[in-house]
């Protein structure tokens, strides 16, 4: 009984062994039989086969096949076992969609620089012929697009010449100069295409009136509300100085927003002359356009500046460039000349951050190429402006003084609905560049 039951055990053992070695995905058994490999058929011609060599004997290989088919194959010596027959595409329909398998492969893979290269060519050269220009990237005026700008034969395009003047309405008005009594009489009229202020469709304006250079005395007219055309219909008189000459004294007429009635925080300024005055007595009627300007002065120069704004990240950007032709103090040596260029951020009448460029000696016209930021979140965008001051520098203990100044913001339209510097700087995410006439 110990005997069978050993021999029981063995051959229990010796089949368990067998089953998991045909079941196996990764072994493979190569087994010597003595069986002839499968007859031929037979050739065209019926020549006469020779006999079988022992180095022609079959072997079969245990083998995977790609379906993931554990398969014992028929082979010949000298051929590949993992390849047969039954796994070649048998249809052209096979072949077709193993060439596309290959080329969404090839399409996926990260390009090469040759491919890159090849694909730019054939994209030129069946897009358009090489040195052909294309008209519709060269949009005229007339359809609502601008011209790029050009520079041809190294000289500077007329409009990165031109000077800014931005007008932010007209003011009818009429004076009279009363010589017997030294009396100059205004009388206003209306106003004319005020600037909104943000998204408002309307504005309380007044006016003030002074006689120039003392602005001693401030008269104001009546309060005109919730229009950017107000008619105020109003009278002022003014007392002229006989101690100083005539020519030198002026009539300064602005117009402010009764929210703020700083002098800084005007919508706009006109200067009239007493010397435009009729001198024999009689009312003289004028139209005026009004302007930042705020005092009586001559030609005091241009200043060359961008305007940016990144609304991501509340940054204001004012990039001053050059300025061309400044009037330096009476008595100052061009050599001995210093000049820099101030920047204050004001919102209303408060200052809130002033930054300045490195000094520029020996020049009236001084090169800065300086960038100055601020940080200018959007909702605080309607009421804040830019003071720009092109400043000399004092010597012998003499404080710096003001040659030249103007205002950028926060109106973003002028009269007749044009864009100003301002405006364009939030218009876009580019920068703005524009020249701008000094005043005082």
């Amino acid at each position: 009984m110990g005997i069978i039951a050993i021999l029981d055990m063995l051959c229990c053992c010796c089949e368990g062994w067998r089953r998991k070695l045909k079941n196996s995905e990764s072994t493979t058994a190569i087994i010597q039989s003595p069986v002839k490999s499968p007859a031929r058929s037979p050739a065209k011609h019926h020549h006469k086969r020779s006999a079988s060599t022992p180095s022609e004997r079959a072997f079969h290989f245990l083998v995977t096949n790609p379906v993931g088919r554990t398969e014992l194959r028929h082979v010949q010596p000298g051929t590949d076992p993992y390849y047969s027959e039954e796994d070649s595409p048998s249809s052209a329909e096979e072949v077709s969609k193993s060439n596309e398998d290959i080329r969404r492969n090839t399409l996926s893979a990260p390009p090469t620089p040759e491919r890159k290269r090849k694909r730019s060519l054939e994209s030129v050269r069946y897009s358009c012929e090489l040195g052909q220009i294309q008209p519709e990237l060269y949009v005229t005026e007339d359809t609502g697009y601008s011209k790029p700008a050009t520079v041809i034969s190294g000289k500077k395009n007329k409009k990165d010449e031109e000077v800014a003047e931005e007008v932010y309405g007209t003011i009818s008005l009429a004076i009279k100069y009363e010589q017997h009594r030294q009396r100059v009489i205004v009388h206003l009229y209306n106003v004319t295409d005020l600037p909104a202020k943000g998204q408002r469709e309307g504005a309380d304006t007044i006016v003030h009136g002074c006689l120039l250079p003392d602005e001693k005395v401030v008269l104001k007219s009546k309060v005109v509300r919730d229009t950017l055309n107000p008619i105020f219909d109003d009278s002022m008189e003014f007392s002229v100085d006989p101690a100083k000459e005539f020519s030198q004294q002026a009539v300064r007429l602005s117009v402010y927003d009764t929210e703020n009635c700083s002098k800084l925080c005007a919508i706009a300024h006109t200067v009239i002359p007493l010397s435009d005055c009729d001198m024999d007595g009689k009312q003289k009627e004028l139209k005026k356009r009004l302007q930042k300007k705020s005092e009586l002065s001559g030609d005091l120069g241009n200043l060359y500046l961008s305007l940016a704004y990144l609304p991501s990240q509340d940054r204001l950007s004012c990039f001053i460039v050059r300025a061309k032709g400044i009037v330096p103090e009476k008595g100052t040596n061009v050599e001995n000349l210093e000049t820099y260029v101030k920047v204050c951020l004001m919102c209303g009448s408060d200052k809130v951050k002033s930054r300045r460029t490195p000094p520029a000696r020996g020049t009236v016209d001084p090169v800065f190429t300086e960038s100055l930021s601020y940080v200018l979140p959007m909702s605080f965008m309607e009421d804040s402006f830019l003071l720009i001051q092109v400043m000399q520098k004092g010597h012998n203990f003499k404080k710096d003084s003001v040659i030249g100044q103007l205002i950028l913001g926060p109106y973003t339209y002028t009269q007749g609905r044009s864009l100003s510097h301002w405006g364009k700087m939030l218009s876009t995410r580019e920068a703005s560049k524009q020249w701008h006439a000094l005043y005082l």
